[in-house]
C-alpha cells in the first residue's frame, strides 16, 4: 500500500541525499535523491498543470552515510543515467536505518551544516 496523500512542503525540497517516495500514490518505494531533483519531483512536475509532488521525507546524514549511496549507485546492473536496478537479484536489501528524533536529530542537521 501507499501513502493516504500526497504531501508536499517547501522546507523539504528534493536536494542531493534526500529520500521521496516514488508513485501515484506515493510508497512503499522510495528513492535517493543524487542530485538537486526538486524541479524533477518537486510541486508541478508530475503531472503538468497540478500542484502535485512526490513526498520528501528524510535525508541521508554524514559523510560515510554518502559513501555508502554512491556506492549503491555503482552497483552490479544499474543502468545508467538514471540507477535503476534490474534484475532483482541485483537489488540491495537495507538491514537496517537509524532514525534521528528530537535533540539528536537536531545536532546531526547541525553538524552537517544543514
Amino acid at each position: 500500500s501507499g501513502l493516504a496523500f500526497q504531501e508536499y512542503h517547501p522546507d523539504w525540497p528534493h536536494v542531493k541525499y534526500t529520500l521521496g517516495y516514488a508513485g501515484r500514490p506515493g510508497g512503499p518505494a522510495f528513492y535517493i535523491s543524487l542530485v538537486d531533483n526538486t524541479r524533477n519531483h518537486g510541486p508541478g512536475s508530475q503531472h503538468k498543470g497540478t500542484t502535485e509532488a512526490d513526498t520528501c521525507f528524510g535525508k541521508i546524514i554524514g559523510a560515510e552515510s554518502e559513501r555508502v549511496v554512491q556506492r549503491m549507485k555503482n552497483q552490479p546492473g544499474a543502468a545508467k543515467p538514471m540507477g535503476f536496478v534490474s534484475p532483482p537479484s541485483n537489488y540491495i536489501d537495507i538491514k537496517s536505518i537509524r532514525l534521528l528524533r528530537g535533540p539528536e536529530s537536531q545536532a546531526a542537521l547541525v553538524s552537517a551544516g544543514l
